[in-house]
């Protein structure tokens, strides 16, 4: 029987707070997520993953890089350019690079797989009435919420990859 994977959910960030609420955080959100995701793997969710969280913001908590197999960062960061050696995954006009993939050692994405229809919902909305987005671009952002996506099939993929199913 293989070990359960070791997955450290970074926490660099707070959802808004409805986000936070309905989810516990980051940790809760991508914990739920990635358990689905290793059902659809057939995987046992409670037996082969070993999710732990931990707070680099506040508590300035890490794991040991010995007692854990991957690391999800929640927080967001741009790349202007693609170290050496490394695939970019994707481009944009807002930004040339999507993500980022090295072959046995990495995978990473600018976007946020783990939002679903609600947390969009919510960021939208918020902004909205802040001002930050104009009637428009909201209206329209909302009336996509709910389309499919790709979120959970990227989960799956990393998960694969952690798993060294796919290099």
């Amino acid at each position: 029987m293989r070990p359960p994977l070791r997955i450290a959910i970074l926490e660099c960030d707070t959802p808004i707070e409805s986000v936070d609420k309905r989810y516990n955080g980051y940790y809760g959100l991508f914990s739920q997520l990635f358990h689905e995701c290793a059902k659809s793997l057939g995987l046992d969710p409670e037996t082969g993953l070993d999710i732990t969280r931990w707070d680099v913001v506040h508590a300035q908590e890490y794991p040991k890089l010995e007692d854990i197999d991957a690391i999800v960062h929640t927080g967001s960061s741009k790349s202007p350019d693609c170290p050496t050696n490394v695939i970019p995954l994707g481009s944009s006009s807002n930004c040339a690079i999507q993500g980022m993939y090295r072959p046995g050692k990495f995978i990473t994405v600018q976007g946020h797989p783990e939002f679903n229809g609600f947390i969009v919902s919510e960021v939208v909305n918020k902004r909205a009435r802040a001002g930050v987005f104009p009637k428009e671009l909201s209206d329209d952002a909302l009336a996509r919420v709910e389309l499919a996506h790709d979120g959970l099939d990227i989960l799956v993929v990393f998960l694969r990859f952690l798993l060294g199913e796919i290099e």
